[in-house]
């Protein structure tokens, strides 16, 4: 349970959060004030005559006679006609210059325009505040939209988004015991105000007409035009889906075209298969006249190149020659013969082994019908050629020809399919159409029998603005300060809970928790701690953590918060250890003025108070005396501190630190280590918390818990 002081205490601790709350409130509000877009109100106001229908009908009610009139109902049935959906999409679809099919759309002049800019958002908004808090929304979409785990929101029209903002700023009233309806549009800019406004009535009077006239024949066959069209639709393009598909344009021209092509490139392949027979025939001819020509022009010539054995043989003709005219002189036997005999001899011999060389030559010498026969080959050869390669490309040709019938052959009954579907769905929609206009026009031929509308008042347009109440915004200011206050001392509140568990204790306080100690309570409301294996494990860790610090009178304090964490028992149950364990003397000191029960190892009993310069413990025999009076101060506890730490290793102080604090000022500059004690399920956080401050705010700074949880006494170990 919440009680007033754990309220004044979180208010205490919370007046930061709450001192910029109330900044930040105080300037959102000024802002709010200051920043907002002021709003023109345009106002028109219209009559409705509803003309037979507004006779009402006379009734006995309550032994009273009354004249019950329709007028109330219909007037509020109008209210709620220019207030409807209809009306306000049609508004904005003619904004946006998107009409609706079959209805007529006002002309799209200038102050439309405008109003169309401010309204879709192209216009700059008229505060720093709004454009930027415009521009940082477009920003954080756009990042959104980009993420890969960004939710893709669906597209809604922008007809039905103008609509809803239209319909914001839209009101109708109704004015009592009259047939009229006070109209306004409230806007940033006048004259978009009034433009809208205008538009509004508008769409409101064709509504209206179509509401009362019983349109459902209307309507009906607008909604089969519609589906028609959209049927009709639908074949188009499944008819240009399947002649794109499949090339199938038109059901005898295309086929015409595909024969006619396919004759054209027989002609042409016969032509090339014609010309190539020719070519072959003459390249014949002239090879065999070329092969006769060549035996006529053909030359062998034999020569004997050898300069050596022509002046040999010139020599030798000589001394032939020499060798005549000697013997027509002189004998054979004779000197001068055997010398030129000799000399022949020798040219001879040199002639045998210098042999002349000899050359056989053919030579090939062409003549003039020779080569007109070679040109008329060659030219022979290319048309020859060309004939061929025009031949692959018409057979190439004629396959694709060939194909393409084939296709359009296979493909002709699915195109005649569709074609036929498309020539229904056309004159359908044709008729729906004639259909839906004789109904516009019996429509509009009878509007002057409907019920009348007259505009009184024309759409107004405000020179000044109309600001945020000050009376209104002062109640905003008041609530929200109020209720953010208080919302934030319940928030602290609900967080400053009790503790259970180590983890908890821990996690709340943002301290270790040094040992966990487990309580029973008996019948008759004593409280004892659990004395076995677990429990001595956990004074063991103080203990250790202790006797690390190695000076004279370590000061250990046990501090309480609330007086329900049994101090005096966990201090002499842990005196008791310390005291088994240290190598000298254990002092306690209780200041909790609460009795001290002495308790053997096997079953406790109540003892009396001990006092402070007598508390000691020596072995297993404790010395316990009368105890600590309420009127002992701070300076007569200090000097027993004193003494006790030049005589005992180790002092247990336990006190109520919140209620004992004046007492113990002087000695917690002393403490070596400080414990504070929590009771799981009883000590509040915020009380814990108010502790710690209080012991820091003394100069003690390193704090450990200790944590009293109370067990089941099954759960009690030996």
């Amino acid at each position: 349970m919440v009680t007033l002081h754990d309220l004044q205490n979180t208010i205490f601790r919370s007046k930061r959060a709450l001192m910029i709350f109330w900044v930040v409130a105080t300037l959102a509000i000024v802002v709010y004030y200051t920043q907002t877009a002021r709003k023109y109100e345009s106002k028109a106001r219209i009559l409705v005559s509803l003309g037979s229908e507004s006779e009402g009908t006379a009734e006995y009610l309550n032994n009273r006679n009354m004249q019950v009139l329709q007028r109330e109902q219909q007037i509020h049935n109008e209210q709620q006609i220019l207030l409807s959906e209809h009306v306000l999409l049609t508004t904005s679809k003619w904004m946006l210059g998107e009409p609706t099919p079959g209805e007529p759309a006002p002309p799209m002049d200038a102050e439309v325009l405008e109003a169309r800019r401010f309204l879709t958002g192209e216009a700059p908004e008229p505060t720093l505040l709004l454009r930027t808090l415009k521009l940082m929304s477009k920003r954080l979409a756009a990042v959104i939209k980009a993420m890969p785990f960004g939710h893709k929101e669906t597209q809604i029209p922008e007809s039905t988004i103008l609509a809803t903002t239209l319909s914001k700023s839209l009101d109708a009233k109704t004015i009592f015991n009259s047939d009229a309806l006070d109209v306004s549009f409230r806007y940033r800019d006048p004259r978009v105000a009034q433009t809208v406004l205008k538009l509004v009535l508008t769409a409101y009077i064709d509504h209206h007409i179509a509401v009362f006239q019983s349109a459902g024949e209307s309507d009906l066959l607008k909604s089969e035009l519609n589906r028609s069209l959209n049927q009709y639709q639908k074949r188009l393009d499944e008819m240009a889906n399947f002649m794109t598909t499949h090339h199938v344009f038109a059901e005898d021209s295309q086929i015409n075209s595909f024969i006619q092509q396919k004759q054209q490139i027989n002609q042409a392949l016969s032509d090339a298969t014609a010309d190539s027979q020719a070519s072959s025939a003459r390249i014949g001819m002239f090879t065999w006249f070329n092969n006769s020509l060549k035996q006529y022009e053909t030359y062998s010539t034999v020569e004997s190149h050898s300069k050596l054995h022509d002046e040999l043989e010139s020599k030798l003709n000589e001394a032939q020659v020499q060798e005549q005219q000697i013997l027509n002189g002189h004998p054979t036997q004779s000197r001068v013969y055997q010398d030129q005999a000799a000399v022949l001899r020798r040219i001879r011999q040199l002639l045998v082994s210098e042999p002349a060389q000899i050359v056989d030559q053919r030579e090939d010498r062409r003549s003039g019908a020779s080569e007109l026969v070679e040109q008329q080959l060659i030219s022979s050869n290319a048309a020859q050629k060309s004939a061929q390669a025009r031949m692959e490309q018409l057979k190439h040709e004629l396959s694709n020809v060939n194909e393409a019938i084939n296709d359009y052959v296979r493909n002709l009954p699915g195109y005649n399919m569709i074609k036929l579907n498309l020539d229904f769905s056309k004159e359908q929609s044709e008729q729906m159409g004639q259909a839906y206009l004789n109904s516009r026009l019996r429509i509009l031929s009878a509007q002057s029998e409907i019920t009348d509308i007259s505009v009184i008042d024309a759409p107004s347009w405000e020179p000044e603005p109309k600001s945020p109440n000050k009376s209104m915004v002062l109640l905003l200011a008041i609530a929200l300060l109020f209720t953010g206050s208080i919302a934030i001392i319940l928030v602290s509140v609900g967080l400053d809970q009790t503790m259970s568990d180590r983890r908890t204790t821990e996690a709340a306080l943002g301290l270790p928790v040094a040992a966990v100690l487990p309580m029973a309570t008996s019948e008759n409301g004593d409280a004892a701690i659990l004395l076995g294996p677990k429990t001595e494990n956990e004074f063991a860790r103080i203990y250790m953590s202790v006797r690390d610090l190695k000076i004279p009178g370590v000061v250990i304090l046990l501090a309480g918060s609330n007086g329900g964490e049994d101090l005096s028992l966990v201090s002499y149950e842990l005196a008791r250890f310390f005291d088994r364990y240290a190598p000298s003397r254990v002092a306690l000191l209780d200041c909790t003025l609460q009795p001290v029960e002495h308790r053997s190892e096997k079953s406790p009993g109540p003892t009396s108070l001990f006092l402070p310069d007598q508390a000691e413990f020596s072995g297993q025999q404790e010395k316990i005396a009368t105890g600590v009076a309420p009127t002992v101060s701070s300076s007569e506890l200090q000097l027993a501190l004193l003494a006790w730490r030049n005589e005992f290793s180790y002092i247990v102080v336990a006190s109520n630190v919140a209620k004992d604090i004046y007492r113990l000022i002087d000695i917690l500059p002393s403490v070596s280590a400080a414990y504070l004690v929590v009771e799981a399920g009883r000590t509040r956080r915020a009380t814990a918390i108010s502790t710690l401050d209080l012991l820091r705010s003394s100069g003690v700074h390193t704090v450990q818990l200790i944590l009293n949880k109370n067990v089941h006494s099954s759960s009690q170990a030996d």
